[in-house]
């Protein structure tokens, strides 16, 4: 509603914050390990948070008069195999990509579709070390940032390379 604001601040801790006033409206969220992603679904029920501990956590993020459920923990994506960079929910918020990183085996970095009913994998995009992700606004494109500055759009009905470019 542009009056609540989600931050992730003193490396893995979270939190729904009033913007007006400050004040910190919800229970503490937090990681593991360092927080390096978040993100608010299309519709503001959830928000996603990604983590060094090798998690994603999905979650409920309900404001209104009737429930508030600051900060209850929905779900959680485990499985990874190195660190979690960054997070991105599809705007129809079925689909979670993940961006995995492993600096000591950086052969082995890539992205993971997730399906977030079932809480699987269902795609792995190899060879790419992605720094950041974004789904655009229909759902049908997934763009992910790459720590050597180039920007791979990716077609999500078949995940292949749509587009590529070097930022900057």
């Amino acid at each position: 509603t542009g009056e609540r604001l989600t931050l992730v601040f003193r490396g893995n801790d979270l939190g729904v914050f009033e913007v007006a006033t400050g004040k910190r409206v919800s229970p503490p969220m937090r990681h593991l390990y360092e927080s390096h992603g978040f993100v608010v679904s299309a519709d503001g029920s959830r928000s996603a948070s990604s983590s060094w501990d090798g998690r994603v956590i999905v979650w409920r993020v309900l404001f209104g008069p009737v429930a508030e459920t600051f900060g209850a923990e929905a779900e959680t994506f485990d499985g990874h195999t190195g660190r979690i960079t960054d997070v991105a929910i599809a705007p129809d918020g079925r689909t979670i990509a993940t961006a995995v990183f492993n600096g000591e085996q950086p052969d082995t970095n890539h992205v993971s579709i997730w399906d977030r009913s079932s809480g699987r994998v269902v795609r792995e995009l190899d060879d790419v070390s992605a720094s950041s992700l974004a789904f655009d606004g229909s759902g049908d494109r997934l763009a992910i940032g790459t720590y050597d500055g180039t920007v791979q759009i990716r077609d999500t009905s078949s995940w292949g390379i749509n587009r590529s470019f070097r930022a900057g």
